[in-house]
């Protein structure tokens, strides 16, 4: 064999022998032979097949199906057993490249991010599992999230360092290795796989700017692998280490109490009559079949709402195809239909039409965030706020459209994408109405030739060839009202009624005039966003995603080489908050030691983020000489728009539009640094939007402090935040309420709490700034509200006692409203319910509002979300006049 001579020429230690790659190699193959046929990577084996066999990836060969699968099988195992013989040669050519007589071992390179002084307590840290047998091929893979560091009261400096070590042969995972290194999406990485505990001996340290260090003043050899151990919190909220994948875990154990093995297939369950197949992947499942054939009428329906309750409850998605069982083609395709909207019935959404491959389909849980989630955003399009994506799937268009048209008689103008024999428009992109030079759709008044450009360009950019612009009359809209394709869209169907009678009646009265309802500021965002695919090589996007999964603070770098990214950010910000950003960021300082000035930072816009970043923060961290006890610290910062160096969900929105969207990401997968592990993509986008997260030069700023001194507080301080109760008899009663008992605390527990209540209360009242006079009162005719303290006195206290107990606050309950005397020329309401929060602001007569959905089914006010909310519906062109000052 080529691989074995490689042996005989390169001065190795005794233990690399032919055993252990012919041991290895086998292995190696079947594991990657298995990987190709399963998952994602099953898709691109087929495709690579046909582009081999036929000259094309997507080409139906005329071959029956068993000679064309006798083919494939052949093809794979020649091809897999090809990889592992070329990724075996290239790791024996490059470590020959490298080795020399005199050393010992294998030559192995390692980059991390660590403090400058990281040499002097190397033993203690550890060097970390995945190395690199090419010393370009190295990159940071642990190591802190921000390039400085909090430790003993002082600011250090975090750097990048290139270790060069050698390992005994021995102690290399070979299959392991040689499998990474044969899989085409991992290829490029040149990784040697050295499991936990094997020793490594140091042979080099260079500094990131270049410089040696020698290795023999720190001890120099043998050092076990472990994990680096700074007291860094980043605001990362996903990945391996956060639980994601416990959700998984914790979903198919609950699955599989809920269903009985399948005596007929032992990878699929019965639920009563029904059979499904799944199977856990990175961020949710992948629902393979769901059979109900033999069944009842309504089992699958149930055996469907079964998985998507378990998916609500533990926060996954649900993945998979609705693809029928039929022969025909024509057959497949009716059925398939059927399958889809009887999906679509049951709130799971079509990610793509993938023709005869079927539909892709995705199930969000209701309990997420909504500012990635379609089925939550769907809200936010009726306050102006969704995005170009949203819209490019929210039906409400449709119905906001025909209900315009209705009251003002303007034309109903739209993008056309697929026709029915008679010429009747099947498939749009988007509607709006038009009249002369203006045009409104559900975010707003813009310029009517804008909007036409902005819909063809982007249904072309998504792969509609064939779009069209079209006038539709009535009729031809209405079976977009009736079809549960689109109606299952609206998200409020009464809220979009009411929002297009709201701006009829404005435009009636000659209230908007040649002003803009929303400006059409939104189209330089989307073309903004379209011009990150020039702006945004697929390079760009993956190091991007890169950065976002392993925190190693090179985005702020990429702002410094594309500094037309740090202006789009700053724009958008400004955009939202005006010339100063309130950023939020926990940090751990040593007790006794003071705050120091930070630099260049991971901030999050939500507080939020940062709070409950700091809820798992440990008290006690180690040193190298010592044990330090901890406090955690909320920091705000009050950053100017300059200092703001990224908005990284901005950039996560680029990254997307130059990845083609998420249907075109499919599953695409990268590796991930802390596991080790494929995860997916699309999964890092989502959850990095989750954060709010902005890269931030906080030098010079002072920031507001709020400290976690008492890990008890922890619940009050975050309700205090977000205005859940306005007096600490209140507080006791939810807590009280939550254990499932009627008494109250006990007398001294009772004056503790309110002397807690008492000492934070100003803190917590300081630091989210909130200054702002608030009303209440349990009736919906303004004048008729009282004046109420957000920390509430004793009357006032009494009073909102009496509203709870004649207006419970619960799901069920009546809501209770509040009018606030914000820093506007205008008074504005606010009206909480039990899981959906409406904000709403009056303008001369309309109402205006923003739907929010409360992923626990509590009230809550986020007083900085909703202030950023009126920022820019003022920025927006809404202004209030002085005659317009009754609510």
């Amino acid at each position: 064999m080529k691989l074995l001579a490689f042996l005989e020429t390169i001065k190795l230690r005794e233990g690399f022998t032919d055993a252990a790659i012919q041991t290895a190699v086998p292995t190696a193959i079947e594991t990657l032979r298995s990987d190709m046929m399963s998952g994602n990577d099953s898709g691109v084996a087929v495709e690579l097949f046909r582009l081999h066999e036929y000259g094309d990836p997507h080409a139906e060969p005329d071959d029956n199906y068993e000679d064309m699968e006798y083919k494939y099988h052949e093809w794979l195992a020649e091809w897999c057993e090809a990889r592992v013989y070329n990724a075996a040669d290239d790791i024996m050519s490059g470590m020959q490249h490298n080795s020399h007589a005199h050393m010992e071992g294998i030559v192995i390179y390692r980059v991390i991010t660590a403090t400058e002084d990281f040499p002097s307590n190397i033993t203690a840290r550890g060097l970390g599992e995945y190395w690199s047998w090419e010393e370009g091929a190295a990159e940071a893979h642990w190591g802190g999230g921000s390039d400085q560091i909090m430790i003993d009261g002082e600011i250090k400096k975090m750097v990048e360092w290139l270790i060069v070590g050698l390992v005994d042969p021995k102690h290399v995972d070979w299959e392991h290795s040689l499998f990474q290194n044969a899989h085409p999406s991992f290829d490029h990485e040149k990784e040697l796989y050295i499991p936990e505990g094997s020793p490594i001996e140091l042979y080099k340290l260079v500094k990131g700017n270049g410089d040696e260090v020698d290795p023999q003043k720190y001890g120099g050899r043998q050092m076990l692998q472990a994990g680096i151990g700074e007291a860094v919190i980043k605001l990362r909220g996903f990945g391996p280490d956060s639980g994601g994948a416990n959700h998984v875990a914790e979903f198919m154990a609950d699955y599989e109490a809920g269903t009985t093995p399948n005596p007929l297939d032992d990878k699929a369950r019965l639920y009563g009559n029904v059979k499904i197949s799944l199977s856990p992947m990175s961020g949710g499942v992948r629902l393979s079949d769901i059979n109900a054939a033999g069944a009842r009428v309504g089992d699958g329906s149930k055996a469907l709402k079964f998985l998507i309750s378990l998916a609500d409850k533990h926060d996954i998605n649900i993945m998979g195809t609705a693809q029928a069982y039929s022969a025909s083609p024509d057959e497949k395709e009716q059925e398939s239909d059927r399958l889809l909207r009887w999906y679509h019935k049951h709130g799971v959404g079509n990610a793509d039409n993938s023709g005869d491959e079927g539909y892709e389909m995705v199930y969000t849980p209701r309990g997420i965030t909504e500012s990635n989630l379609a089925h939550d955003a769907r809200d936010s399009v009726l306050s102006g706020v969704a995005d170009d994506e949203t819209l490019f799937r929210c039906g409400a268009c449709a119905l906001m459209a025909w209900a315009l048209h209705k009251e003002l008689g303007w034309d109903i103008v739209g993008v056309v994408t697929r026709w029915d024999g008679s010429g009747r428009p099947t498939d749009l992109v988007h509607l709006w109405v038009e009249k002369g030079d203006k045009a409104i759709d559900v975010m707003g008044m813009t310029d009517a030739s804008k909007m036409r450009e902005h819909w063809l360009e982007e249904s072309m950019h998504f792969g509609n060839d064939d779009s069209e612009l079209h006038q539709f009359s009535p009729l031809e809209v209405k079976p977009f009202l009736t079809d549960e394709r689109w109606g299952s869209r609206y998200g409020n169907p009464a809220a979009v009624l009411s929002r297009a009678h709201n701006v009829a009646q404005r435009i009636k009265s000659g209230m908007v005039g040649e002003s803009n309802i929303a400006s059409s500021a939104r189209f330089a965002r989307l073309s903004m966003l379209r011009e990150a695919r020039d702006r945004l090589s697929m390079a760009d996007a993956i190091s991007i995603v890169r950065e976002i999964e392993t925190g190693r603070g090179g985005i702020a770098e990429l702002m410094e080489k594309k500094p037309a990214l740090k202006e789009m950010s700053q724009a958008k910000l400004r955009g939202e908050y005006g010339d100063v950003v309130p950023l939020f960021r926990v940090i751990s300082v040593p007790e006794g030691k003071e705050i120091r000035d930070e630099g260049i930072v991971s901030t999050s816009t939500d507080w939020n983020v940062a709070f409950h970043m700091g809820r798992n923060h440990a008290g006690v961290v180690m040193t190298r000489d010592s044990f330090l006890t901890m406090r955690t610290v909320l920091l705000r910062y009050d950053t100017p728009v300059e200092q703001c160096l990224a908005d990284v969900g901005m950039l996560l929105e680029m990254v997307l539009e130059s990845l083609g969207g998420h249907e075109k990401i499919g599953g695409q997968r990268i590796k991930g640094r802390r596991s080790g592990e494929g995860i997916e993509v699309s999964h890092v986008i989502q959850e990095g939007m989750k954060e709010d997260e902005v890269i931030a030069d906080v030098s010079g700023i002072e920031p507001v402090v709020l400290d976690f001194d008492r890990k008890k507080e922890l619940d009050m301080v975050r309700g205090m935040g977000a205005g859940e109760f306005d007096s600490p008899d209140e507080y006791m009663q939810q807590r009280d309420a939550t254990k499932g008992t009627n008494e109250f605390f006990p007398p001294d527990e009772q004056e503790q709490i309110k002397s807690m209540y008492a000492r934070r209360a100003p803190d917590v009242k300081r630091f989210l700034g909130m200054n702002e006079e608030l009303y209440h009162s349990t009736e919906h005719d303004v004048d008729k509200f009282r004046p109420l303290s957000h920390f509430g006195t004793a009357d006032a206290a009494a009073e909102r006692a009496k509203d709870i107990a004649k207006f419970p606050t619960t799901v069920d309950g009546a809501p209770r409203t509040y009018k606030a005397n914000m820093p506007l020329s205008n008074p504005v309401k606010m009206r909480d319910d039990g899981g959906e929060h409406v904000y709403a602001m009056q303008v001369g007569r309309g109402i205006l509002k923003y739907y929010k959905r409360n992923p626990y089914d509590k009230p809550a006010f986020d007083l900085h979300e909703f202030k950023s909310m009126l920022h820019r519906w003022s920025s927006d062109g809404i202004r209030q006049h002085n005659e317009d000052q009754r609510v």
